[in-house]
């Protein structure tokens, strides 16, 4: 029993599988492997592998009756210096759940060693008819200096499963594939690794993607939310919304969501998928979904002193590729030049001609390295000009049939220019509608109409107008319908 270390000299990349046999049972397993980068820095490291199964197997895992199994923790020190670990278990049966911490311990560099949860189950720390556990591993040195696999396997090892160790977080999870049938079975849990409390919601996607399921709980700090989805199905358990899983969805995928932290979320997850035939249980791992670089919206921004706008702040999240309204999360507004404009919050105030540049701060999820998703703060800009006001003044703001902005326009000396556009774009919601060919032709339109001495332009189809001129007024908005 040892460990295993591969590297390359340069910056190479390298794909490993590794994979553990038993030629007499016909046992194999895929061991998860952990990447190291040798420019990480010391910090303090969480690992938690959330369905470790106990001795006494879960009936949705279908092992015959009176299995046993033996569940283990194998912890290899791959640094080159010792490794304090501190070490919980989460356990639960079907009646109560409770915690185990174990003595902190310390791990020499290289050292490899096993730790047997049968054992606190033999002496009462751990209830012997607990099923379930979530082990949760802390140290203080660079990622991946604690190699850590947790396994449940029977005595010939026929029977059994692993959990493999993470310490991702995120907002979102994007996962694989659920199956549900005679032969196989899916376990599917989430839960809150932050400091404070959150609504979780997981959905089940079935019938190619046109069906869902959802349901939604609040979890406590340390709590999970547990998915037995053949359970579900069998027993036609409604959903948050009151809807059931067919009785002949077989399989599907499914996505998590923390509800109460949009930008960096406190939920980490896990999934087993059960061949009942051969005993085994094969973990899948979801994706995070993290998000792009933010945007200060609209960018550039121009307009005459006096006018207040409200900015919003953008950015594309990574698995959908929608664009999210994330400016609530925002913070450290500021501007450049306070001459020129103001932004001590998201509201914009031009005050006197010139140029300056707005700025905010704002925390996300990352979208790399992949396929973790590490918070990184944001710094989105706007340069903003302002210009001196016109005499005659006529400003147009286009609003979608969701109610969103999409795109401003300002009319200088009877005619109209266009200044900025923009797409204010909500989860799942509309994209742009042309905003600049829009005003183009507002302007040729109101031109022709201008000359023959009409007051109100004729605008492009599906455009309720509402636009008039009205002398010495800057800032003062006129809807239009798009």
């Amino acid at each position: 029993m040892g460990g295993l270390t591969l590297s390359l000299p340069g910056r190479e990349s390298l794909s490993v599988t590794q994979i553990v046999f038993d030629e007499v049972t016909g046992l194999a397993a895929i061991m998860k492997l952990f990447d190291r980068e040798p420019d990480d820095e010391f910090k303090d490291h969480t690992l938690l592998a959330p369905m470790m199964a106990l001795s006494l197997p879960d009936e949705g895992l279908g092992f015959p009756s009176g299995t046993t199994l033996i569940p283990r923790l194998f912890l290899r020190n791959a640094g080159s210096g010792q490794a304090k670990v501190s070490l919980t278990v989460d356990w639960r049966s079907e009646s109560k759940s409770g915690k185990f911490t174990f003595p902190q311990s310390a791990l020499s560099s290289g050292e490899v060693r096993v730790i047997k949860l049968m054992d606190q189950q033999k002496s009462g720390q751990v209830p012997v008819d607990a099923m379930w556990g979530t082990v949760k591993l802390s140290y203080t040195g660079r990622r991946a200096d604690l190699v850590a696999v947790a396994l449940s396997y029977d005595k010939d090892n026929r029977y059994g499963l692993q959990t493999p160790f993470s310490e991702g977080v995120s907002r979102m999870w994007a996962g694989g594939m659920w199956h549900v049938d005679p032969t196989h079975n899916t376990f599917i849990t989430t839960g809150n690794a932050g400091p404070e409390s959150t609504a979780a919601e997981v959905t089940l996607f079935y019938n190619g993607g046109k069906g869902k399921y959802r349901l939604k709980k609040m979890l406590s700090p340390g709590q999970q939310m547990w998915l037995d989805v053949g359970q579900l199905i069998r027993g036609q358990i409604p959903d948050s919304d009151g809807h059931v899983l067919p009785p002949d969805a077989m399989n599907g995928s499914y996505e998590l969501r923390d509800l109460d932290h949009a930008t960096v979320g406190q939920l980490y997850e896990g999934k087993l998928v059960i061949d009942k035939t051969y005993g085994h249980a094969s973990y899948g791992c979801s994706n995070c979904c993290g998000m792009g670089i933010p945007s200060l919206i609209p960018s550039p921004f121009g307009g005459p002193p006096g006018i207040d706008n409200q900015d919003f702040i953008h950015s594309t999240e990574q698995c959908s590729g929608f664009v999210d309204d994330v400016t609530d999360a925002g913070y450290g507004w500021s501007s450049s030049n306070t001459a020129v404009a103001t932004l001590p919050t998201r509201t914009l105030h031009t005050v006197a001609v010139g140029t300056a540049t707005g700025r905010a701060e704002i925390q996300l999820a990352g979208t790399h390295p992949a396929p973790r998703c590490p918070p990184y703060i944001g710094n989105p800009q706007q340069p903003v000009t302002v210009n001196k006001c016109p005499s005659w003044v006529c400003q147009v703001i286009c609003v979608n049939d969701l109610g969103f902005v999409v795109g401003i326009g300002l009319g200088v000396d009877l005619g109209l220019m266009l200044v900025q556009s923009s797409v204010t774009r909500r989860r799942r919601g509309c994209g742009n509608v042309g905003i600049p060919r829009l005003l183009r032709d507002f302007q040729v339109r109101w031109e022709r109409w201008k000359s023959r001495g009409r007051t109100f332009p004729r605008v492009p189809p599906h455009v309720i107008s509402t636009a008039k001129l009205f002398p010495g007024s800057c800032g003062e908005p006129v809807f239009v319908g798009c």
